[in-house]
């Protein structure tokens, strides 16, 4: 292998990944934005420990947005489906039976993704505290941090489980059928 297209493929991928990441910061930054803000509600109202509320507020947030991630794409299908075969349709519980089901499993899928996400959030809060001795503005500080985690888990997104995706939506569509 050539070092010329070794040091071109290494220097594409970084930029993709730059690239990439400034494109989704505005995005993440607002859904870190509302995350923040549940959080201090969630610790103001009960009074828990920083952890636990910080915990709560993902999953929270997880679960919203898997809800809408979920159930918008359905509703263009509502009225749509036609009338089915009486024996399948003997078969098939309510609608609202499978919509209960499907939020339960919402439920779940957002603990699982909130307690992998602790770790971006641990992360972020160490860069806070890091840059606090060279950034006395609290808002960069703040999105600094955020852009380092983001950057963060797209290198490991894509360099390290670039399956990781197809996974995700497996798992939020499809398990445990």
């Amino acid at each position: 292998m050539d070092i010329n297209v070794f040091l071109f493929g290494l220097l594409d991928g970084l930029f993709s990944l730059l690239k990439g990441t400034l494109l989704n910061f505005p995005l993440v930054l607002a859904l870190v934005l509302a995350g923040v803000g549940i959080h201090r509600f969630v610790r103001a109202r009960w009074k828990l420990a920083w952890i636990h509320s910080v915990f709560i507020a993902c999953v929270l947030e997880w679960f919203a947005l898997l809800v809408v991630l979920y159930f918008v794409p359905s509703l263009s299908l509502i009225g749509s489906a036609g009338n089915l075969p009486a024996a399948v349709a003997s078969l098939q519980a309510p609608g609202w039976v499978m919509a209960l089901l499907a939020l339960v499993r919402l439920g779940l899928v957002a603990s699982v993704l909130s307690v992998l996400s602790l770790t971006g959030v641990l992360l972020g809060a160490f860069v806070m505290e890091w840059l606090k001795r060279g950034i006395s503005n609290f808002w960069i500080r703040f999105g600094v941090s955020v852009y380092a985690v983001l950057l963060m888990a797209f290198a490991f997104w894509l360099y390290v489980f670039p399956g990781l995706f197809l996974a995700l939506v497996y798992f939020v569509y499809f398990w445990p059928q």
